[in-house]
């Protein structure tokens, strides 16, 4: 009989034992998920850190020149596809060095942030505004309509940069040079684009806060203007 109980005991130990161990495992699977989770978490979050760093510009937080490449590529690709028009669109702003050189850098960043912001604010969520480098911005239209959209919105960007900015109580209005190119219109190549919308940009420079779209006669005052580097 006493055999009997001591055998009982162990297996009821036994069983007990079991539950515990299981209970220990399960325990250890579900921190290791959370934890896990957690990590992977916080991985995503900071890869889309870096990610968003890399393609964005560090002080106006818009696309930077490396991003506007890899869009307008790929803004093409879709568009060739769909066939649609795509404009790229280069903005120069006029007046800007004075803002640097006699109020200070500090001014000068606060006034981008401000021309960045006003240039997203009113164009549509598929349009990108991006940050060239400098005070030199650059915008792909998709889906556009020529000429009318340019008619339209061309206007709207010169008025939007040249409202005033307020900085410290202190108003600063600067003013922009912009030249359009339309894919596939004057090229289906984006370097081309880019070029073609730089050199009438740097043309529309005479006239101050104006634009000007692209147009074959433009070539003979092409060496005026260094060629720019367009990587992509």
């Amino acid at each position: 009989m006493q055999l009997l109980q001591n055998q009982a005991l162990i297996d009821a130990m036994f069983i007990a034992l079991q539950y515990t161990l299981f209970a220990i495992v399960g325990g250890a699977l579900i921190v290791y998920e959370i934890i896990n989770s957690q990590l992977t978490g916080k991985l995503h979050e900071e890869r889309g850190r870096l990610e968003h760093k890399a393609s964005h510009d560090d002080l106006t937080g818009i696309p930077n020149r490396f991003e506007f490449f890899r869009r307008l590529k790929k803004g093409i690709d879709e568009a060739r596809v769909r066939q649609h028009k795509v404009a790229v669109v280069y903005i120069d702003l006029d007046g800007f060095k004075p803002i640097n050189d006699l109020l200070g850098h500090h001014i000068g960043d606060e006034a981008l942030k401000a021309v960045a912001q006003r240039l997203s604010s009113f164009l549509r969520l598929a349009d990108t505004t991006a940050r060239l480098g400098g005070d030199e911005f650059a915008l792909i239209l998709p889906a556009i309509h020529i000429p009318n959209d340019i008619e339209l919105i061309m206007p709207k960007v010169l008025t939007a940069i040249k409202e005033p900015i307020r900085i410290n109580g202190i108003d600063i209005v600067v003013k922009a040079s912009c030249g359009v190119s339309v894919f596939p219109n004057h090229s289906e190549d984006h370097r081309v684009l880019c070029r073609y919308a730089d050199m009438a940009m740097y043309i529309a420079k005479e006239k101050h806060d104006s634009y000007l779209i692209y147009d074959e006669s433009m070539h003979g005052q092409e060496g005026r203007r260094p060629t720019k580097d367009v990587n992509a």
